[in-house]
């Protein structure tokens, strides 16, 4: 009878309690004095013809010049699935206008479901917060780098307690890209590694080459709002830009905030696998299969 009670206690806690997916075994990272917290294992991507929310399965992955697409009347419109958007448009992701008016009103992209997460499960960092990850945390400046996964340019971010991989040479310059193959990024990110690709900049006509990015924080107004630039010549801690530009989101979970699961969860980072079919190399992630440049294979 007690074994039978308590069973019972513990299912109505399994089904009753909010499931938040947390970076299982993932880095922590400082964003203020007292505060880390997780990545999510890719960046956001909104759905239009389903109405929702997910995020990119590789952490290099990104939609680019996929985020728009040729309308009836030969007129650039917005693709079915997309992962740059105006600042502040967690309620209206499609939001694509260059009146700076239109975006007197931040709704963090947080508050949505995102694939199985509850809402307000994730949250986009403030400029101070991203000032303080990457100037003012412990070996900051020891901790972030350009780098070149496969061919595709971004920045890495260690986490707090990062300790050098046997035979990667790690490298935390901005001006000399680090190129690394697959086998070493897989092993970094086994160790917590965080990177944002860059994916380009929506325009009001279309998406520039991916030769830089600006990743959205939550600090800003209707005429400038605040993030990163990244580029392949430059980082820009705090750069303001017009709201209206598509822009990169990259979640996080304050770690005091998660609840800690010890089964595979769709959202927690999994060291990706290389494997081989006829003789070509792919990417096994989550049980899809993807091309080294991150297309998913059907």
């Amino acid at each position: 009878m007690k074994q039978n009670l308590l069973l019972t206690l513990f299912l109505i806690l399994c089904v009753c309690l909010p499931v938040q997916a947390v970076q299982g075994g993932a880095g922590k990272f400082s964003v203020a004095k007292d505060k880390q917290v997780y990545f999510s294992h890719g960046n956001l991507q909104y759905v239009q013809s389903t109405n929702t929310w997910q995020f990119a399965e590789l952490q290099y992955e990104f939609v680019g010049a996929a985020n728009l697409t040729i309308g009836e009347d030969g007129n650039p419109v917005l693709a079915d699935t997309i992962d740059l958007f105006g600042w502040g448009t967690g309620h209206n992701p499609t939001l694509w206008s260059y009146d700076s008016n239109d975006y007197n009103e931040y709704v963090d992209w947080g508050v949505n479901s995102i694939g199985s997460d509850e809402p307000n499960a994730w949250r986009t960092l403030s400029v101070a917060e991203t000032r303080y990850l990457l100037t003012s945390r412990a070996n900051a400046l020891k901790l972030r780098g350009s780098a070149s996964i496969n061919g595709l340019f971004g920045m890495i971010l260690l986490p707090d307690d990062w300790a050098s991989l046997e035979g990667i040479n790690y490298r935390d310059k901005w001006n000399i890209t680090k190129e690394y193959t697959l086998d070493e990024w897989q092993q970094m990110e086994s160790q917590g590694a965080v990177f944002l690709p860059s994916t380009g900049i929506r325009t009001q006509t279309e998406v520039e080459p991916p030769k830089q990015a600006i990743y959205w924080s939550s600090t800003g107004t209707a005429q400038f709002a605040y993030g990163i630039l990244i580029s392949t010549c430059t980082l820009e801690i705090g750069s303001n830009s017009h709201p209206y530009f598509g822009g990169a989101v990259r979640l996080v979970q304050d770690v005091n905030n998660v609840t800690t699961h010890t089964e595979t969860h769709p959202h927690v980072v999994q060291p990706a696998e290389k494997v081989v079919k006829n003789g070509i190399v792919y990417i096994l992630h989550n049980g899809n299969l993807y091309t080294v440049l991150a297309t998913k294979v059907q």
